[in-house]
């Protein structure tokens, strides 16, 4: 059975991470990075919930707050490989290849929870992979390329290679939610999501907010204007605690339902943002990555969607 408000959050959820992707591109023009725009919102994040989860620590198991350090480490990878990834190419085959994030976690709660995988999450992967093959043939708005044609072949394998990389550590803070969520404490059968969620994301913020402060220290300089890291954090803080927040407990619901639906809600909020905020062109390659992405997110709702609607 599907909590009836699975649904709503996860795409309110989407609608929440798609800001943070605008905040990335809308920093990139300014001389601030993602990491930069990240650690303040993972800052905020950190107070957030650090406050909420007080008092729920010394109980929580080991697993919660691991599996929070474990999503830290790889959205702390992930934030390094945006800033290649926004140098290369536009925001729309980077941010449906990070929402594509959903496949992963489909396969693995086939694997590792019995939920069922279907012939439509089959073509929701091939739909995936051809979104992603897509998106390597998108280049930035500009002057036209000056590399050779074996270079730029090879640049393309190289952004394809990078998309992949964004969708696989995109998926591990989701599988960590849908994870939780199988993993109930005590004889009332409450899931860990339920009772130590909130131990869970302040695990992962505060990690991450060390991680990204690291970087800074020993590079002994912040290196991007403090007004517009400040600005944009916060406002990447709000779409990432709400998103995070809202997604946790739409999680309860079936991975194949609730991750595409909030993760096609963003890729399309993100895309329309990207050509009508930045200089990126609607053309056919951005119309093949969209499409491809938005139809991945489909075949993979599709079945729980109709067991859904089918009562």
């Amino acid at each position: 059975m599907v909590p009836p408000e699975s649904l709503p959050l996860a795409a309110a959820s989407g609608l929440f991470f798609a800001i943070i992707g605008v905040a990335y591109r809308y920093g990139e023009d300014r001389r601030t990075r993602p990491l930069h725009i990240l650690l303040v919102a993972s800052v905020l994040g950190a107070a957030f919930f650090g406050l909420r989860s007080l008092g729920q620590w010394t109980s929580a198991p080991p697993r919660v707050w691991l599996w929070g350090l474990a999503a830290a480490g790889t959205q702390y990878a992930l934030v390094q490989l945006l800033w290649v990834g926004l140098r290369m190419g536009p925001l729309s085959p980077l941010w449906c290849a990070m929402m594509l994030g959903f496949v992963p976690i489909i396969v693995m709660a086939s694997i590792g929870l019995g939920e069922p995988l279907t012939a439509m999450d089959l073509l929701a992967v091939a739909a995936a992979s051809g979104c992603v093959v897509a998106g390597a043939f998108k280049e930035r708005p500009g002057p036209e390329n000056p590399l050779s044609h074996t270079r730029r072949w090879r640049r393309k394998l190289i952004y394809g290679l990078v998309l992949l990389a964004a969708m696989l550590l995109n998926s591990t803070a989701g599988l960590a939610m849908k994870y939780l969520n199988y993993a109930p404490v005590g004889l009332d059968g409450v899931s860990d999501a339920a009772r130590y969620g909130d131990v869970f994301r302040a695990s992962l913020y505060l990690a991450l907010a060390g991680l990204l402060g690291g970087q800074l220290v020993v590079r002994r300089r912040f290196g991007a204007p403090l007004g517009w890291a400040l600005g944009l954090g916060t406002i990447a803080g709000v779409g990432s605690v709400a998103g995070l927040w809202t997604l946790s407990v739409a999680s309860a619901g079936p991975a194949a339902l609730v991750f595409p639906l909030s993760n096609v809600v963003s890729i399309l909020v993100a895309s329309a943002a990207s050509v009508t905020l930045f200089p990126e062109r609607a053309d056919r390659v951005w119309f093949a990555t969209v499409g491809l992405g938005v139809l991945a997110a489909g075949l993979a709702t599709w079945p729980a969607l109709a067991r859904l609607l089918g009562g």
